[in-house]
């Protein structure tokens, strides 16, 4: 009866310690044993914290660099591409969500164009207008 005991123990031991890490026992200690003085130190957070906050910063003065990069790559690039072009817009105005009103400037001449979502139709030639 001792020896089949013995050997139930083992037994429980040894699938005990295959289930440790998910018990949380996984370091080795096991509750009811003596265990020796260790001095355990809690970790201490202040370089991750700092870590952290520096990656944060830089991601931050990242994003405000792209966005300025871009503002000045789209308007110069906008810029001399409407500078030699023949075709300017010179006003344009919302009537509706779905319609729009554009007062364009071809070769010197006005024209009052409307845009909806099924057409666009041009409504009249204006007198350029002396400012």
């Amino acid at each position: 009866m001792k020896a089949e005991m013995e050997k139930m123990m083992r037994l429980f031991i040894r699938y005990a310690m295959l289930f440790m890490p998910v018990m949380g026992f996984a370091d080795g200690i096991i509750p009811g044993q003596p265990q020796s003085e260790t001095i355990v130190t809690p970790p201490s957070y202040e370089h991750a914290l700092g870590k952290m906050l520096l990656t944060l910063l830089g991601l931050i003065v990242l994003i405000f660099v792209t966005v300025w990069m871009m503002r000045k790559l789209s308007a110069g690039r906008l810029g001399r591409m409407h500078a030699n072009s023949s075709i300017k817009i010179l006003e344009k105005r919302a009537l509706s969500a779905k319609s729009m009103l554009y007062l364009l400037e071809v070769e010197g001449k006005q024209i009052l164009v409307s845009e909806s979502h099924l057409e666009v139709r041009p409504l009249s030639a204006l007198e350029p207008s002396e400012k």
